[in-house]
């Protein structure tokens, strides 16, 4: 093991404000890249801007993150095949997600690549093999190497589902990270702080009103590293399951709701579309106002209930629950999933 791997205190303060530095300034050259040769993003009947916009700017923090991630390994805060299993993982998803932004690729062949790179995750990994639930342990044994699989396949596609108004899908990932680092402990919370803060950098261009897009590469790729830390930590230790799993609930509720609501309603759900609760939203009020509602729940609501989680495992499902119970009705009220949004329209980018 290196010898600095006992050692992190240099780390937040060199490796984590380098990182968002390193993130602000490559998308800003990825910016003057992308409208010298043309990757931009039109608007279309299903855009939340109102000009061409430079997009694919998640390269720039995906560069980042995974320089951090190759640090982890040779400073021994993680294991290297762990290290090797979520880069490889990740590259695979951004890889893909950077070919759909250029040239386009059908939605079957991003779904296998990120149920290959879902898989190659989970199995290497490990899964949970037990979870705490209600008092008792939930035994999952072999079958949670599938489910976990599911579940970051799952949070890939609902994090580009989401990210359809500036700055909400970096802002996000900057709580998510963040709130990794503080609540799992260790070692690990270097590697999540660090992409916390490439999310951060990045926002400097995104914030409302956005200057460049992360597109499909940037958004698969923290999709996918928000299920692959919560996998790790929970491998380490299964009782910070829940307090992670709480961590990105405003993204999966709204995705969720939108989602079960097209199928009942018997829309095409597989379709591309803008009807989830916070495009609704930013109809009526606009980009900034509903990041910032976001960010709000995220610090008012979901990072106390998780950090409850992870002091009380025990009841870490029923605080889910209650967490995201809320999050439910407010993305029905905003008519989540219906084509039909009401009130004034906003300030769009």
């Amino acid at each position: 093991m290196s010898p600095i791997a006992d050692d992190t205190s240099w780390t937040w303060t060199a490796a984590v404000p380098l990182a968002f530095f390193a993130s602000a300034i490559l998308t800003g050259w990825f910016r003057r890249y992308a409208l010298a040769r043309d990757i931009l993003d039109h608007p279309n009947e299903r855009s939340s801007h109102q000009q061409a916009t430079p997009r694919g700017g998640g390269v720039a923090f995906v560069v980042v993150i995974l320089a951090g991630l190759a640090l982890a390994g040779f400073a021994g805060w993680m294991p290297d095949a762990k290290v090797s299993a979520i880069g490889a993982g990740g590259l695979l998803v951004a890889l893909v997600g950077w070919w759909d932004d250029r040239w386009g690729l059908p939605a079957r062949w991003r779904f296998l690549a990120h149920l290959c790179a879902s898989g190659l995750a989970a199995a290497a990994l490990g899964g949970v093999d037990s979870l705490p639930i209600a008092g008792a342990e939930l035994r999952l044994g072999w079958f949670s190497v599938p489910v976990a699989a599911f579940g970051i396949t799952y949070l890939i596609n609902i994090t580009n589902f989401m990210d359809g108004i500036d700055g909400i899908a970096a802002s996000e990932a900057a709580f998510v990270f963040a709130a990794t680092a503080l609540l799992a402990g260790g070692t690990f919370r270097v590697p999540a702080a660090i992409a916390s803060a490439a999310c951060a950098g990045f926002l400097v261009w995104n914030w409302p009103r956005a200057r460049i897009f992360m597109g499909d590469a940037g958004s698969g790729f923290l999709g996918f590293l928000m299920g692959a830390f919560t996998l790790y930590s929970a491998t380490v230790s299964p009782d910070s399951f829940w307090a992670l799993a709480v961590l990105p609930g405003t993204f999966f509720v709204d995705a969720s709701v939108t989602l079960l609501r097209r199928m009942a309603t018997g829309q095409q759900w597989t379709k591309a579309h803008r009807s989830h609760a916070y495009q609704h939203a930013a109809q009526r009020w606009g980009h900034l106002r509903v990041m910032l509602t976001f960010v709000s729940l995220n610090l008012v609501w979901i990072l106390p209930l998780s950090w409850s989680a992870a002091r009380h495992p025990r009841s870490g499902a029923g605080i889910l629950t209650l967490s995201w119970a809320p999050l439910a009705a407010l993305a029905i009220w905003q008519r989540a999933g219906s084509n039909q949004p009401t009130g004034r329209t906003g300030d769009k980018s």
